[in-house]
C-alpha cells in the first residue's frame, strides 16, 4: 500500500529522487488515479509510463481530464452539448503526436488501451468558457486501505518538460498528519468539481473519439506483456543513470533511446570502410551525435579515447563543446 513507500516531498531532475520514481512508486501501490493533466504531450506519457502496467496488474481504474487544443475562437463556437468538433480535435493532435512517440509513449498508450478495453478508465474533454485553456497538472493516487497521495507539477507538459528541463513534483500523503489529510481531500474535491462539470464557465464532454483512436492504434494489449516492457525500459534508464554518475564517457540520458538507427548503421558502416569515411547527412540528422556515438563505441572496446576535433568556427566549437559534455568526455588541457 502506499502507506508502506517513502514519498519524498518533492521530486525534481536535479535532486536523488527524480519524477519518474515518484510515478513507479506511486502506480504499483494504488489502485485509483484521478488525473488533471492539462495537456497532452510526449513529456508527460514518458513520465507517467513508469509503473502503469503495474497499476493495471493492481486492478487500478483512472478518471483521467484534458483540454483539448482547441482556439479562444472555438470555444465562442461552444453550445453546451457533446460538441464533436473538440474529440475531433483531439484525435488530430493525438495522430499527429504518434509520429514522434519513442518507446515509452508508446507503452503510456498500450497501457491506456488496455484500461479503455477493460472499462477501467474514464477519459473527458474540459473546455472553459472564459476564453483560456485548462492547464492544471495534479492528481490524487489512492489505494485499497484508503491512502491518497496529492501531487501537483511545475512541468510545462511540452516536450522535454518533465525528463529534460529542471521541473518537479511535489506530493502531500494524507497518512502524514490531519492537515495533511484535509489538504488531500480538498484537492480531491476539487478535481470531482471540474470533473462534474460543476464549475463556473466549465464544460465537460466524453472523449469517445479519442478513446476510439487510441484502442484502434494500439488493440490487444495484454498485462503481462506490458509490464514484461515496463521492466525492460526501467532498466534501461537504471543502467543509463548509472552511466551518467560513472566517468566514463556514455550515450546521454536526454537520447531516451540511445541512438537512432541510422546512427548506428553510420558507425558499422564507418568500422566497414576501415574507420575512415564523410557522414554525408542532412542538416539536423545529428552528425555530430553520430560521430560521438561511434567514439562511445570504440571507448567500450578498448576503455580509452583520444578525439582530436577539428572545426571552421567559434560557433561550432560552443556545439561540440555542449554535446562533449553531454557525452561525458573530458577536454585535455
Amino acid at each position: 500500500m502506499l502507506a508502506d513507500k517513502t514519498f519524498e516531498y518533492n521530486y525534481s531532475q536535479i535532486d536523488a529522487h527524480k519524477p519518474a520514481e515518484f510515478c513507479l512508486d506511486a502506480f504499483s501501490n494504488s489502485i485509483r488515479l484521478d488525473l488533471g493533466l492539462g495537456y497532452f504531450s510526449t513529456a508527460s506519457f514518458n513520465v507517467l509510463a513508469n509503473g502503469l502496467a503495474r497499476f493495471i496488474v493492481n486492478g487500478g481504474r483512472m478518471n483521467l481530464y484534458i483540454n483539448q487544443y482547441v482556439t479562444k475562437e472555438d470555444f465562442e463556437l461552444l453550445k453546451g452539448e457533446h460538441d464533436n468538433r473538440f474529440d475531433d480535435a483531439l484525435v488530430q493532435s493525438f495522430s499527429g503526436l504518434k509520429k514522434t512517440f519513442e518507446k515509452r509513449d508508446e507503452h503510456f498508450f498500450q497501457c491506456l488501451s488496455y484500461l479503455i478495453q477493460t472499462s477501467r478508465i474514464n477519459v473527458k474533454i474540459v473546455v472553459w468558457n472564459n476564453g483560456g485553456i485548462p492547464h492544471e497538472k495534479y492528481g490524487i493516487f489512492s489505494d485499497e486501505y484508503g491512502n491518497k497521495i496529492y501531487f501537483i507539477g511545475s512541468m510545462n507538459m511540452t516536450a522535454n518538460a518533465i525528463m529534460g528541463n529542471l521541473e518537479s513534483i511535489e506530493c502531500t500523503c494524507s497518512w502524514v498528519s490531519d492537515d495533511s489529510w484535509n489538504r488531500v481531500l480538498s484537492r480531491e474535491a476539487h478535481f470531482h468539481k471540474v470533473w462534474d462539470g460543476n464549475g463556473e464557465g466549465i464544460k465537460v464532454y466524453e472523449a469517445r473519439k479519442f478513446c476510439d483512436e487510441i484502442l484502434k492504434t494500439y488493440p490487444n494489449q495484454d498485462p503481462e506483456g506490458l509490464v514484461k516492457k515496463e521492466e525492460d525500459f526501467i532498466s534501461a534508464i537504471i543502467k543509463n543513470r548509472a552511466k551518467s554518475s560513472s566517468n566514463s564517457p556514455h550515450f546521454p540520458f536526454k537520447y531516451k533511446d540511445g541512438a537512432l538507427p541510422y546512427q548506428e548503421e553510420a558507425y558499422r558502416a564507418w568500422i566497414e570502410n576501415g574507420k575512415m569515411g564523410i557522414f554525408a547527412m542532412a542538416t539536423g540528422t545529428g552528425k555530430t551525435v553520430t560521430s560521438l556515438n561511434c567514439a562511445v563505441h570504440e571507448f567500450e572496446k578498448d576503455g580509452y579515447y583520444n578525439l582530436l576535433i577539428l572545426v571552421p568556427t567559434l560557433d561550432l566549437v560552443e556545439q561540440w563543446k555542449g554535446e562533449l559534455a553531454a557525452f561525458n568526455y573530458i577536454a585535455v588541457r
